[in-house]
């Protein structure tokens, strides 16, 4: 397989898993990673990455051995092209698939309740907050400009099977907004943790597990 210039390949879980990024462009952060560990071993059983990237949360939770099989749900072409790459990569072809697609339009891809896991490592700011970033690629994943909080969990809230676990990380600060959106959607808390940073300091970031309320 061909890398280009613009391009480094990383390794993660011990090697185990060779994710290509490019040196400069989206690329994966830490709270990914913690994403990953957050969530709990789920086989048998098929998932869905919403807003997928580079495709790491999709891979790495098919190579844990959490799920059976991933579908990683991404806007942006060139995502698309670079999260199929890492499958590929990986020799995931026939476990992890990638599509193209808008989170917003979810109804036109998948029945409602076809999976058991729903995930998503979503943008963090709403628009007006924060300097936008000139890069789009980095703008769409970092600010809600093309997915909001309530657009994230609707489309939970459509894709997740009757028992199924709704997994995400989102700022700490937006919690009042996460409980609203998740009670509307007659969704609960069953799981919630802070990710601490270097020095047991807060990042800020808040890992939620969420299932239907009965």
């Amino acid at each position: 397989m061909q890398f280009g210039a613009n391009e480094t390949v990383d390794r993660v879980l011990d090697g185990r898993i060779k994710i290509i990024q490019k040196r400069k462009g989206y690329r994966f952060t830490e709270d990914t990673l913690h994403l990953c560990q957050f969530i709990r071993p789920m086989s048998p059983a098929k998932g869905i990455d919403l807003g997928t990237g580079c495709g790491i949360v999709a891979i790495t939770l098919v190579v844990e051995g959490k799920v059976d099989h991933m579908v990683g749900l991404e806007l942006q072409q060139e995502l698309v092209s670079l999260a199929e790459r890492n499958v590929a990569l990986n020799g995931l072809e026939q476990l992890v698939e990638i599509k193209m697609a808008d989170i917003r339009r979810v109804r036109e891809l998948f029945g409602p309740g076809s999976f058991q896991l729903v995930v998503s490592n979503p943008p963090y700011r709403e628009i007006g907050r924060g300097r936008l970033n000139p890069s789009l690629e980095k703008r769409i994943a970092r600010h809600e400009w093309a997915c909001t909080l309530q657009d994230l969990v609707k489309a939970a809230d459509y894709l997740l099977a009757p028992d199924g676990v709704f997994g995400f990380c989102h700022l700490e600060q937006r919690w009042p907004e996460i409980q609203r959106g998740l009670k509307y959607f007659r969704m609960e808390v069953c799981r919630k943790e802070i990710i601490y940073g270097p020095g047991g300091k807060s990042t800020g970031l808040l890992l939620v597990e969420a299932v239907r309320a009965k």
